[in-house]
C-alpha cells in the first residue's frame, strides 16, 4: 500500500473526520439543548411555586385585613361594654344613695312614731289623771 493518499483520499479521511467531530458536536449540542430543556422546566416549576407562593401570600395579606377589621370591631363592642359597665355602676351608686336616703327616712319615721307613742302614752296617763281629779268634783245643780 502506498502512504500517499490522494487527492480524493485526503477528502475522504477529512471528510470521515469531519462527521466525527460534526457527531461529537451534534453530541455536545444535543445534551446542552437537553440541560436547558430541563433548566427551562425547572424555570417553568419555580414560576409556578413563586405564582402559588404569590396567591398564598396575597390570600394571607387578605387574612390579616380581615382580622385586623374584625378586631377593631370587637375592640368596639369592648368599649360599648365598657361604657354600658360605667353606666350601670353609675346608677347602682345612685341607687344606693337613695337606698341610704329611704333607710334615713325610715329611721326618722321610726324616731317620730316612738315619739308620737310615747306622747300618746302620755296624754293617755293625763286623760286619766284629768278623769280621776274631775270625778271628785261633783256638780250640784240648784
Amino acid at each position: 500500500m502506498s502512504e500517499r493518499l490522494s487527492p480524493r483520499g485526503e477528502e475522504d479521511v477529512t471528510t470521515t473526520g469531519g462527521l466525527y467531530q460534526l457527531a461529537a458536536d451534534l453530541h455536545r449540542l444535543t445534551r446542552i439543548q437537553s440541560s436547558v430543556d430541563e433548566a427551562g422546566s425547572g424555570m417553568q416549576m419555580g414560576t409556578e411555586r413563586v405564582t402559588l407562593g404569590v396567591d398564598k401570600a396575597v390570600k394571607a395579606g387578605q387574612s390579616i385585613t380581615e382580622l385586623g377589621d374584625q378586631t377593631g370591631s370587637v375592640v368596639s363592642a369592648i368599649a360599648d361594654i365598657s361604657n354600658a359597665i360605667s353606666e350601670q355602676s353609675a346608677a347602682s351608686v345612685d341607687l344606693a344613695r337613695s337606698v341610704e336616703h329611704i333607710v334615713q327616712a325610715s329611721e326618722e319615721n321610726t324616731s317620730a312614731i316612738v315619739a308620737l307613742a310615747d306622747t300618746t302614752g302620755r296624754l293617755d296617763q293625763l286623760a286619766a289623771d284629768l278623769h280621776r281629779l274631775t270625778r271628785r268634783f261633783s256638780l250640784q245643780v240648784a
